[in-house]
């Protein structure tokens, strides 16, 4: 038993939950009165009502632990009141003992992204570069066109000039257009793995405030 008990919280003291969470599980399973038990897996558990049903055990198998009780009535707080429940006034929070959809986890997953500012820059010079070709075509394309014989010039628009300024304008912007998406692609992956990071450390992480800190020495 305690061998049990020791490998699964060796485990929440080395980071590896996952392991940590089996080796407890499988503890509490074969020895459902065991307190250090309980309190270990406390530690690992995910969810309020995980944690609840911990401390509850806590409290039955220990009726003078004041500490699992304080913090069992602070929890109970926070969870839905059953017959509000029943009566449809609550939604039951979600456990992570339930199967869930991941398609439907995701999509629930609120989107941060940051704005860079290059990537703005970029585009403002894109489409600035758009409008200057444009009115640089109509501008230089007006020519002074020479006459023959009788001396002086006359002026004309030569859409060859135009289009050398519009066809530059148009492949410069697209450029600029094309790196500021890239940019753009590039900070969502950024972000993306900063939310998979802030996710992995929720769930993973213990927390300490929360540990029985005064649970007997391994």
């Amino acid at each position: 038993m305690d061998d049990l008990i020791k490998q699964g919280a060796d485990a929440v003291k080395s980071g590896d939950l996952a392991t940590a969470r089996k080796l407890l599980a499988e503890a509490v399973k074969q020895f459902p009165d065991n307190e250090r038990a309980w309190g270990w897996m406390y530690n690992v558990s995910t969810t309020d009502e995980e944690r609840s049903l911990c401390l509850k055990e806590i409290v039955r198998i220990n009726p003078g632990n004041e500490k699992a009780q304080n913090m069992l009535n602070d929890l109970e707080k926070k969870l839905p009141d059953p017959e509000k429940l029943v009566k449809g006034e609550e939604e039951p929070p979600s456990s992570s003992l339930q199967e869930q959809n991941p398609k439907d986890t995701h999509a629930t997953q609120p989107e941060s992204r940051t704005v860079n500012n290059i990537a703005i820059a970029l585009q403002i010079i894109a489409w600035l570069t758009y409008v200057g070709g444009l009115i640089a075509g109509f501008a230089l394309g007006q020519v002074e066109v020479p006459y023959l014989y009788i001396g002086g010039s006359h002026t004309e628009f030569s859409y060859a000039i135009a289009l050398i300024y519009w066809a530059s304008g148009f492949i410069s912007g697209t450029l600029f257009l094309g790196f500021a998406e890239i940019i753009n692609l590039l900070q969502e992956l950024v972000d993306a793995n900063k939310m998979n990071n802030v996710k992995i450390i929720g769930h993973d992480k213990v927390n300490k405030s929360e540990q029985f800190n005064d649970l007997p020495s391994l």
